[in-house]
């Protein structure tokens, strides 16, 4: 019995002239605090992104009177359709120094029109709260 498999005609995507991608923000809010879009990235036309990262984090500085719902979150809009949020940390607390985190690796594919956002919203009276967030990735040829 023979065994035939076709060749491999495209290179991997970190051969095809790939680049390094970054995006970071991090930022000390005073509640309460709208709905922020803090980066915003597209890939453009003939370019994949590999997400090989993505991070948020956020701490209660001091507390608010009274606490609301703060939160930090990063979204994916594929080209044409609707946001949907990759992950999003939620919280309510009031303690100071209160802090959550989270690490993603190697979580999707931004194909050329797609968009990832960074957003944040405080919705305490008073307080302040620190966010960050950030992703790397690897956008290459399509």
């Amino acid at each position: 019995m023979r065994l035939y498999t076709t060749p491999k005609t495209t290179a991997a995507y970190y051969d095809r002239n790939p680049t390094s991608k970054a995006f970071n923000s991090k930022f000390t809010n005073g509640g309460p605090t709208a709905s922020t879009n803090r980066s915003t990235y597209t890939a453009p036309t003939g370019r994949k992104l590999h997400v090989e990262l993505i991070w948020l984090t956020h701490q209660r500085l001091t507390a608010a009177a009274p606490v609301g719902e703060w939160q930090a979150s990063i979204h994916f809009t594929p080209s044409g359709d609707g946001l949907q949020p990759i992950v999003t940390l939620i919280d309510e607390s009031n303690n100071v120094a209160e802090k959550e985190q989270i690490v993603i690796g190697h979580c999707t594919l931004v194909l050329p029109g797609d968009q990832i956002n960074q957003n944040e919203i405080d919705a305490s009276t008073g307080g302040t709260i620190l966010n960050a967030s950030g992703m790397k990735g690897t956008e290459f040829d399509a």
